[in-house]
């Protein structure tokens, strides 16, 4: 394996990374991260696994990253696996960093500004997660409920709950304190609307072969819609509402 200051040579560091072979902070299954971790944790995880790279890594995290700036104000299933695994790698190369011998060299410097860049997108990527949250905590907590029940995937992850929860308690204190108190103890309620997504457009790039059967509105007829099979690699300006499942199985990309 390349020493630390072999890969700090290099213009892409998760590249470089990625080229010393797998590692065990970044095992992740094929399909689901979440999945994979649990498998290393419990010793089910085979020599043959497949390996995600840090170089992936980086490319889920910018796909989740995109589609939750692009996404309206509903959110979408977290991916804190990929960000937690992603925060290790880039704790290794802050590390690797800290002990190269010759920390005057340029590629340091291009590493630490690459390290900073993928850091904010992290941080963003949880701080707009957040906002949608304090915007709507009472919706979120109850769709990712009903979510559980069925069996699909969490929309929040156990840290996103808690602070949910915390944050519509605390609401539900204020509004308490500030009116609801004063008013009939039949309307002490906080109600709870479902977002309305009928309107809202999105500029969308396919990045499967299988996106088939999505619904537009005919515009020949506007009380009538047509179904579309998109092809991959094409753009198009379209309504979230029947793109929402193929961006949370990962075919689409908002742009």
């Amino acid at each position: 394996m390349s020493s630390a200051g072999d890969f700090l040579d290099g213009d892409d560091f998760f590249l470089e990374l990625s080229s010393q072979g797998p590692q065990e902070t970044s095992t992740l299954g094929t399909v689901d991260a979440s999945e994979a971790v649990r498998q290393v944790e419990e010793g089910e995880a085979g020599e043959d696994e497949e390996f995600v790279t840090p170089a992936e890594l980086l490319a889920e995290m910018k796909q989740a990253w995109m589609n939750e700036c692009g996404s309206p104000a509903c959110l979408l299933p977290h991916r804190f696996d990929v960000v937690d695994l992603l925060q290790e790698q880039l704790t290794e190369i802050e590390r690797a960093i800290g002990e190269a011998a010759n920390k005057d060299k340029p590629s340091i410097s291009m590493h630490q500004m690459e390290i900073a860049r993928v850091q904010y997108m992290m941080n963003d990527y949880m701080r707009r997660r957040l906002h949608k949250i304090e915007e709507h905590a009472r919706l979120v907590l109850r769709e990712h409920a009903n979510r559980e029940a069925i069996g699909q995937r969490p929309l929040l992850s156990e840290r996103e709950v808690t602070f949910a929860r915390g944050f519509a308690s605390a609401e539900t204190r204020l509004f308490q304190s500030a009116f609801l108190g004063k008013l009939p103890a039949a309307l002490q309620k906080i109600p709870v609307p479902a977002l309305n997504l009928a309107h809202t457009r999105c500029f969308a790039k396919v990045l499967k072969d299988d996106v088939e059967g999505v619904s537009v509105a005919d515009l020949s007829d506007p009380t009538q819609e047509v179904l579309v099979d998109l092809q991959k690699d094409t753009i198009h300006c379209m309504s979230y509402a029947p793109l929402r499942e193929h961006i949370e199985n990962d075919k689409i990309l908002l742009m």
